[in-house]
């Protein structure tokens, strides 16, 4: 049995869909440590699906709403601390505020190093534009308390170069080390399910149509709707896929009737990463639209992106600075300023199909594969523990 032990707080609702969650898992088990991970409630189809031997979940009952952020993040630090009581940590990762904060009170009773792992950033340029005082005024608390725990950790990990500029200029530490790992699952794609027909089989489409895919949230903040709209006026040999999980059922009426007109497919399927990949190769493009609702969106890392590359998908993106850097600087696709200019940017991808999709999964291997870049964490965890 493995004696060194990790642990993960993870204060959030999502983490069966969260590839970096996963794929650290995965990692450290497989590096040679007990992986405890805490985390609360998770809304239905963002389950964890990790059967690993070495892997406890524990799962706190409960998830706040915003306007009760402070109590849920209370009960939650409290409920993790009377369960690791009696355990001891090589480090403890912290993801995101609410989860560094609790991390950084089983430490001080553990006495181990904290790692914060951060995948979206609380920053107070977008506290300030809350609009609801009472959830701004909680949100300002817990910034308070993240930049106070972040003085203490080991080190940092962030998404891109970005983000890591804003997160540490925000929280007052210019200086501090940090590890720039992708939002991306672990290993490549294997080369027998690349141009699955997953999608053709499912939904009955002609070979002779392009699927044109939007995996991941269908939201505001995605532009599912938006899209769906644009893709009304698309040619009839064009089909949009939308896939992912939904959170607004006010927000999925929306889409649903949006899909009505037009040559629009609408799945709401809960899948296994196996079967994710099955269904990205067997599409022909990508899309990953974004509106820019704060600094967390504006310098954001894609993880649709990235899974789009790691099945040889071009690439259709909002015109980001970061998401820029993803996809025209590798060659695997175009950044367009809205929906409006996505049919176009297909028609040049279509034009010269091979070179993006053969630069997308080349770029992937190359620059955003997780196991590679996690490496970096397992010295660095390494060396502290042995120093």
């Amino acid at each position: 049995m493995q004696e060194r032990r990790v642990a993960i707080c993870a204060y959030f609702n999502w983490v069966g869909i969260s590839s970096s969650t996963t794929a650290a898992i995965q990692l450290l088990i497989q590096a040679g440590y007990t992986v405890d991970l805490f985390t609360v409630k998770q809304r239905r189809g963002s389950e964890i699906r990790l059967s690993l031997p070495w892997f406890n979940i524990v799962t706190i009952p409960f998830y706040s709403l915003r306007r009760v952020l402070l109590l849920g993040l209370i009960f939650f630090t409290a409920s993790v601390l009377r369960r690791c009581w009696d355990k001891s940590y090589v480090c403890i990762f912290g993801i995101d505020p609410a989860g560094l904060i609790a991390a950084r009170a089983i430490a001080k009773r553990t006495r181990s190093p904290v790692v914060y792992f951060s995948l979206e950033m609380l920053v107070s340029q977008d506290i300030q534009n809350e609009r609801r005082s009472i959830v701004r005024l909680q949100k300002r608390v817990v910034k308070m308390l993240e930049r106070r725990c972040h003085k203490q950790v080991a080190f940092t990990i962030a998404l891109n170069d970005r983000r890591a500029k804003t997160l540490l200029e925000d929280n007052g530490l210019p200086g501090e080390e940090v590890i720039l790992i992708p939002v991306s699952p672990a290993g490549v794609v294997p080369d027998s399910i690349i141009q699955s027909n997953y999608l053709r089989k499912r939904f009955d489409i002609p070979p002779d149509k392009k699927i044109i895919l939007m995996a991941g949230a269908i939201a505001d903040v995605s532009m599912a709707l938006e899209l769906v709209r644009a893709a009304r006026n698309w040619p009839d040999d064009w089909v949009l896929v939308l896939h992912g999980w939904v959170d607004n059922e006010d927000y999925l009426r929306q889409v649903r009737e949006a899909c009505r007109d037009g040559q629009i497919i609408l799945s709401l399927d809960v899948v296994s990463q196996q079967e994710l990949d099955r269904l990205v190769t067997s599409a022909d493009i990508g899309v990953a639209l974004y509106k820019n609702q704060g600094m967390n969106i504006y310098h954001m890392s894609s993880g649709k992106i990235l899974q789009y590359m790691r099945c040889g998908l071009p690439v259709i993106a909002t015109e980001f600075p970061s998401l820029v850097d993803q996809v025209e600087a590798s060659g695997c696709g175009i950044c367009v300023r809205n929906e409006r200019e996505v049919g176009k940017a297909i028609r040049r991808i279509l034009d010269n199909y091979s070179y993006y999709s053969g630069n997308a999964r080349r770029a992937y291997m190359e620059r955003y594969d997780f196991a590679s870049h996690f490496q970096q964490v397992l010295d660095r965890i390494v060396r502290q523990h042995n120093g």
